[in-house]
């Protein structure tokens, strides 16, 4: 979008998980209200997180404006990778995805906004409920929106709230030692 450019010049990232893999498991999950608590990246998630790396070391890339999205599966991959890494992240926006709740234990300097259809028969809107309390419990900034009569595909509608891209860019980690504001930058 022309004018989201150019009130918030960005990097954008949009990885895409190679066919047959998942971002966060092996292999799809077959209960997500029962999920196994993933102490590793697997190697797709883990080649995200390489590209990520090649972005952080620009010097144009603001570091402190590190946001991270995604839905579905990228909703699953948004939780884990910042659980993994939640120092790199400002905010993230996990759409109709799901995590083990405890998995989230060092991310509460992450700002959430999480987003979850309540008639999805993909991934149970508990998976969503789990997590914003979990989140809650820990002491982040989260906050939780479910959609009445939403599916499993409600992207549009979040990409669609009104306040949506305010609320990301305002959103900065405070800064850190060897990491200099230097613009913005969106990883998606």
């Amino acid at each position: 979008n022309p004018v989201n450019r150019e009130k918030h010049p960005t990097f954008v990232v949009i990885p895409q998980c190679p066919s047959g893999q998942w971002w966060t498991y092996n292999r799809v999950p077959k209960d997500f209200n029962r999920l196994p608590y993933n102490k590793n990246m697997n190697l797709s998630l883990t080649l995200v997180k390489e590209v990520l790396d090649q972005y952080l070391e620009m010097p144009e890339v603001d570091k402190s404006r590190i946001y991270v999205m995604g839905a579905s599966m990228g909703g699953c991959g948004t939780y884990d990778i910042v659980a993994h890494y939640p120092e790199i992240f400002a905010a993230a926006i996990p759409i109709c995805g799901a995590i083990a709740p405890g998995h989230l234990g060092k991310a509460k300097d992450v700002a959430f906004r999480i987003f979850h259809g309540d008639d999805d028969a993909t991934v149970p809107v508990e998976c969503s409920r789990r997590a914003y309390k979990e989140l809650k419990k820990i002491g982040a900034k989260v906050e939780y929106f479910e959609i009445p009569s939403g599916k499993h595909g409600i992207n549009f509608h979040v990409y669609n709230q009104p306040d949506f891209m305010d609320w990301l860019f305002r959103q900065k980690k405070q800064s850190r030692p060897g990491n200099p504001p230097a613009g913005n930058s969106a990883y998606n």
